[in-house]
């Protein structure tokens, strides 16, 4: 499940109402996937089977209610998202990551905050490891000196 690949998103009175308890887009996003996975479970109930939810442009936030259920896994994706930006020059965790002095709100910070939340709240995280430096494809990207660093970083959360 996931949110179009786009910054449109349903404004319909429901869907409104799911922003507001959630603090976000992920509100209808989650909502939905949780309704399957109640699906799902019913129909399958001696199976473990998950439904996965991509938390990604948009919806990567972490709601401030709603809870996904134990057969949601979800998919967080460090990618470039709608009011934030990924540094492809330090590691996921963001610890050495301060955003740059003209735009602070290209850090790492915000993303392993949101990846940390996940993990707290969900029975499953994967991750979906998207970095590369989308405005320059012909240089080399700077993520793979950080590689190693970061798969140490996902791994070690009991969720992932």
């Amino acid at each position: 499940m996931s949110q179009l690949d786009s910054a449109n998103f349903c404004m319909c009175e429901r869907c409104l109402e799911y922003y507001r308890l959630d603090g976000g887009h992920v509100g209808p996003v989650l909502h939905f996937t949780n309704a399957i996975a109640d699906a799902v479970s019913e129909a399958y109930p001696d199976d473990v089977i998950y439904v996965d939810m991509l938390a990604y442009w948009g919806t990567s936030s972490v709601p401030k209610v709603t809870r996904p259920r134990d057969n949601v896994s979800i998919s967080y994706c460090f990618y470039n998202d709608i009011e934030k930006n990924a540094c492809y020059a330090h590691g996921a965790d963001g610890r050495d990551c301060v955003g740059t002095a003209r735009n602070t709100a290209v850090s790492n910070r915000v993303y392993a905050a949101e990846f940390e939340g996940w993990c707290e709240i969900a029975s499953r995280v994967v991750v979906w490891y998207y970095p590369g430096m989308w405005e320059w494809c012909a240089i080399p990207s700077s993520t793979i000196a950080n590689l190693r660093k970061d798969m140490a970083y996902f791994s070690s959360f009991d969720s992932v």
